[in-house]
Parts: C-alpha cells; sequence; structure tokens
C-alpha cells in the first residue's frame, strides 16, 4: 500500500515575510514617535530657557523701576546722557547703584554688591538714560537692557522703559 502524503494548507500562521514586513512597519512607527519625542524634549528646553530669561528680565525691570521711582536723588552727568552705571541716593538716604559685573546686573547699596539676575541668563548690554533731568520737570530715567539665556543665546530679550522718579 502506497501512503498518500497529504499537505495541509489550512494551517493559520505567518510567512517569514509577513513577519519581516511587521517588524519593519512596527520599527518605523518606534522611530517617528522617538523623534517626536526627542523633539518635544529639545522644544521644552528652549521654552523653559526663555521663561527663566523672560523671570530675570522682570524681576530686574521690576526691582530697578521701584527702587528708581522712590529715589531721592540722581547723579548724572547731563540730561540727555546715557550710562551703563546708574548712581542714586535711595528712599532709605543710602547712596546706590546699578552696574554690570561681567555679565550680570548688579545692584550696590553702600558698598555690598548683590546679584539682580541669575547666572542662568547673561545681560549684555544695560544703558540708563536720564531724560528732562532739572528745573521744575520731572526726572525720567529709561532704563535699556539686553538679557539672553547663558545655555541658548538665541533666547534673547531686548526691552526698554521709562521710569518716572516721584521726588523732585
Amino acid at each position: 500500500l502506497k501512503a498518500k502524503t497529504k499537505l495541509n494548507f489550512d494551517k493559520k500562521g505567518f510567512t517569514l515575510i509577513e513577519t519581516l514586513i511587521a517588524v519593519l512597519i512596527a520599527a518605523l512607527i518606534i522611530t517617528t514617535v522617538i523623534g517626536v519625542f526627542v523633539s518635544t524634549v529639545g522644544e521644552e528646553q528652549k521654552v523653559s530657557q526663555l521663561k527663566t530669561v523672560e523671570d530675570n528680565a522682570r524681576y530686574a525691570t521690576e526691582t530697578m523701576s521701584r527702587e528708581i521711582r522712590m529715589a531721592l536723588t540722581i547723579y548724572n552727568e547731563e540730561a540727555g546722557e546715557c550710562n551703563d552705571e546708574l548712581d542714586f541716593i535711595n528712599s532709605d538716604g543710602e547712596s546706590q547703584r546699578y552696574s554690570l559685573s561681567g555679565e550680570q546686573l548688579i545692584k550696590t547699596v553702600t558698598g555690598a554688591p548683590e546679584p539682580i539676575t541669575s547666572q542662568k541668563v547673561r545681560v549684555s548690554n544695560l544703558n540708563f538714560c536720564v531724560n528732562d533731568f532739572g528745573g521744575d520737570v520731572q526726572p525720567r530715567i529709561t532704563i535699556l537692557m539686553t538679557i539672553e539665556s547663558a545655555e541658548n543665546p538665541s533666547s534673547k530679550i531686548s526691552l526698554q522703559t521709562t521710569v518716572s522718579v516721584r521726588a523732585y
């Protein structure tokens, strides 16, 4: 007797080619997801650095504006002159100065320097312009400042504000 061999093509399963195609598709999806994740993390770091710059700029301008507004006397060369430091007598009668030390904004009250900005940011430009000083006109100080992240110089902010001194 001859034994008949029956091939069974009804079995369910994956061929090698189907498996390789499925692995390739899964690898493409995973690669895309990882790329999106890495891009998102990089953008989040940039946003965080910009927020640090904005927070430092806001704090510095608010602090300087408040103290300049309450100043008793502003010392300057000439009205209309712009300098990289500002000397004045604050509301407590103490000598005070704002200036740059390296790339940090410094507040000096009677000889004790104190940083205003974080080391995570660099202040590359600081100018104080005294306008309409003297006579019966209330002095105005215009503050010009450029501040950027120490880690990412592309997150740069240039700002300008004018403060009117209350005591004149």
